[in-house]
């Protein structure tokens, strides 16, 4: 999808989540979602309309406690936000009467408001300190992430050099996958266990239940395909054992 020149993204405020509307030129909805009220969530957003637009331009109707985390972020991603009174976003309101009131329908408004020529809106900051630490905050998670990317990457290459079958088998980025590289490493070790015995170790471990019996019927499955032992297994099984457990 192409980018568009402008969005106007208008956040309905909320105590758990927000909902934001991004809105075009001519009004028209690009998207429209609900939004957590943590750091995640409005990086993610962050990500989605910087995909949808060069120039992005941010209107909230609440700048009180449940919107400060979502000010500090933008503010620390050099983004600007304008600031949309509750009476202006209702005397808007009126022109949907009849419809009942959401709160995708009310971030609309505030991105249309925003959107309006002549818009005369107060740019909400916050403090030089508050925006610096967060920034030291979201270097460290970026750090913290690239070094955990760098791991899994790591057991990967790790498992596939002994066992490639277990290695394309699942997604170690997930915890499940990870409770079970803890425990069994090679096919010998996973033939021992059996469908049963790997059941029981991943649900005393904790991993995600729903999934499990799957999980251990393709992991058998692929240890029985594996019958020769490759270099250093033993040597190798140790380390894929610890990066799991670390990861």
């Amino acid at each position: 999808m192409a980018r568009r020149p402008v969005v106007w993204i208008g956040i309905d405020v909320g105590k758990r989540t927000h909902h934001a509307c991004a809105v075009d030129a001519e009004g028209k909805v690009v998207f429209s979602r609900k939004v957590g009220n943590d750091q995640a969530a409005i990086e993610a957003l962050l990500d989605r309309a910087s995909a949808a637009a060069e120039d992005v331009r941010w209107a909230i109707d609440l700048t009180n406690s449940y919107a400060a985390l979502l000010q500090v972020v933008l503010t620390a991603a050099d983004q600007q936000v304008v600031y949309v009174p509750g009476r202006v976003v209702n005397r808007m309101s009126g022109v949907f009467r009849g419809e009942a009131k959401t709160d995708a329908r009310d971030a609309k408004i505030i991105a249309d408001t925003a959107r309006m020529p002549g818009a005369d809106l107060t740019v909400v900051t916050a403090t030089d300190e508050t925006v610096a630490e967060l920034r030291r905050l979201l270097a460290h998670r970026e750090d913290l992430m690239a070094d955990w990317v760098r791991g899994v990457n790591r057991l990967r290459d790790l498992l596939g050099s002994i066992f490639p079958g277990l290695e394309a088998a699942f997604d170690y980025s997930t915890r499940s996958a990870l409770v079970l590289a803890t425990g069994f490493q090679t096919p010998q070790a996973l033939r021992d266990a059996g469908t049963t015995g790997v059941i029981e170790y991943l649900r005393a471990h904790r991993a995600w239940a729903p999934g499990i019996p799957a999980m251990a019927t393709t992991a058998v499955e692929v240890a029985h395909a594996q019958t020769v032992t490759l270099p250093s297994e033993a040597r190798t099984a140790v380390l894929v054992a610890g990066l799991a457990r670390r990861l």
